[in-house]
């Protein structure tokens, strides 16, 4: 479909409502015309909703590589991502609420796919497909009527968002890179007794064209970068050991010695820890992003259920302490600073949101810029 579609496929790569507001009327009517009418787009989404419906994902990796597998599928997962954020859009701008729910539920689905894979970059790739479909599902239940909603749609979306909100799955990603990690180093041990030093030049000196760089890596992966290569591994498994041990906890609960943690690795450690700097992970950006994720989701579910509480009890509720014990267990906590979510009634409609990553009350406003983080609530709006 990119080859056949070219020119579409420029515009059909967005991520939030603000890229599909900034489209022409010209865009936005071919992208009806091909996510609705055109026979390859049709038969592409009924395919997704197949395998959506299967109980488990599995894609035929070459998990024995280690950091140098690749990892082709997650750029078209991305890829199916936005075009089912697209298709969630198209779907409420036509007031088409419950098939606009029931591609919302497929596109979490899709995301659930990578849940269970242990790297790093697949949970990421995670976040950021289930981010396009959030934004997209926050623009339909802001549209849709309380009186109007599917009762069984909305628990299917639900029962989705419950499965993607859970730590364990950033836990389970650092329990394989640190194990994968581990290897590398053992690798390069092994190398350093070996006579074919085509292997280990390839992963360090590949295409280098930086003369320091060549010879710098030569010393590292010879017999006399032995202790260096001993400390650096050491000093990896220190710090993935720490970050498995965030991960357990809630953000705001491990915040400080995170930013303490992050505080020691100065720039000086790029020499004295080659190749751990060179693929750790920050701990800051990546427990925060995960915050971020499970921010937005529970906000999401919130809406939901404040939909649901209308349709059943006629008006929505002064508080979410109402929506105990009947339409929640417990209120879950922003994982940014711990307390209950914002919630208040607007008019017919209500707001629920959290404070985002500056960790301030913004009014549930979102304004963030290219070049730092603004205004950044977490918001799901309904005017209905």
């Amino acid at each position: 479909l990119k080859e056949k579609y070219p020119e579409e496929w420029k515009y059909i790569r967005f991520e939030t409502r603000t890229d599909f507001n900034e489209l022409t009327s010209e865009q936005k009517k071919r992208l009806n015309e091909l996510i609705f009418a055109d026979s390859d787009f049709i038969r592409m989404y009924e395919l997704i909703k197949k395998a959506s419906d299967m109980p488990s994902c599995r894609f035929n990796l070459r998990y024995e590589d280690g950091w140098a597998i690749e990892l082709p599928h997650l750029s078209k997962i991305r890829e199916i991502a936005r075009i089912l954020g697209l298709r969630i859009i198209l779907l409420t701008e036509q007031n088409k609420y419950n098939k606009a729910l029931e591609s919302g539920r497929i596109g979490l689905r899709l995301v659930n796919a990578l849940r269970d894979e242990p790297f790093y970059i697949s949970q990421l790739v995670r976040m950021g497909c289930g981010n396009v479909i959030f934004y997209a599902l926050t623009e339909t239940i802001s549209d849709i009527p309380a009186d109007s909603i599917l009762i069984d749609a909305s628990h299917g979306l639900i029962t989705e968002i419950r499965l993607i909100n859970y730590n364990l799955f950033l836990t389970k990603g650092l329990n394989a890179e640190i194990a994968w990690g581990n290897n590398t180093f053992k690798r390069i041990h092994r190398w350093m007794f070996s006579r074919d030093k085509n292997i280990m030049e390839y992963w360090f000196i590949h295409e280098s064209d930086n003369p320091l760089r060549i010879i710098f890596w030569k010393l590292y992966t010879s017999f006399l970068g032995k202790p260096c290569v001993k400390k650096d591994n050491a000093f990896y498994l220190r710090y993935m050991t720490n970050a498995i041990e965030f991960s357990f906890e809630p953000y705001y609960k491990v915040k400080n010695r995170i930013n303490e943690t992050e505080r020691k690795l100065d720039r000086s450690l790029r020499w004295k820890y080659p190749l751990s700097s060179m693929v750790l992970p920050s701990f800051g950006s990546f427990h925060s992003q995960q915050a971020e994720y499970i921010s937005s989701f529970d906000v999401l579910r919130l809406a939901l259920i404040l939909k649901i509480y209308k349709i059943e009890k006629g008006i929505y509720p002064d508080s979410l302490d109402a929506l105990m014990p009947d339409y929640l267990l417990e209120l879950p906590k922003d994982p940014f600073i711990g307390k209950d979510y914002i919630y208040r009634k607007e008019g017919d409609g209500f707001i629920v949101y959290g404070v985002g990553m500056n960790e301030k009350d913004d009014g549930g406003l979102f304004e963030r810029r290219s070049w730092g983080i603004k205004k950044d609530d977490l918001i799901c709006r309904s005017s209905k």
